[in-house]
């Protein structure tokens, strides 16, 4: 599946997990995650949010890899407000947001103007240096000082 995705084959690596799903076949988080992540990279953030309802219909857990990539997706397809709310219900699936979450968060905060989301963000994480140069980006964006 990660091939396909690199190849920018995720058409083909949807049809095959969706064929898996119709069949007697059990796709596990892995094989969701790799086709989630050639959708995110082809900017296919619909599908992405649509492989992302598929883990409830197979009774699967995401996993920070699931949510961090669907964060992804919807900031680089200028989804802002999804990719943050996808950040605030990480607690809600039992997870803590990473390094990765923040940046993108924080890229997403950025993108909206959102200066004081950024904020919040670093208070409830525990930043590194990658993710306090997001939020001064954001907060400089919007002309916050």
């Amino acid at each position: 599946m990660g091939a396909l995705g690199r190849a920018d084959l995720w058409p083909e690596a949807v049809s095959i997990l969706g064929a898996l799903c119709e069949g007697s076949s059990q796709p596990d988080t892995i094989l969701y995650n790799s086709v989630l992540k050639a959708c995110e990279r082809a900017s296919q953030w619909e599908q992405v949010l649509a492989g992302l309802a598929g883990f409830d219909m197979q009774q699967l857990q995401p996993d920070l890899v699931t949510l961090n990539t669907s964060i992804s997706a919807c900031e680089k397809g200028q989804q802002w407000r999804r990719a943050l709310l996808l950040l605030s219900e990480l607690p809600s699936h039992g997870l803590s947001p990473d390094a990765v979450s923040c940046s993108i968060g924080l890229r997403a905060c950025e993108r909206g103007g959102r200066w004081d989301l950024a904020l919040k963000i670093l208070q409830i994480t525990r930043p590194d240096v990658v993710c306090v140069n997001g939020a001064i980006s954001a907060c400089g964006r919007s002309q916050q000082w």
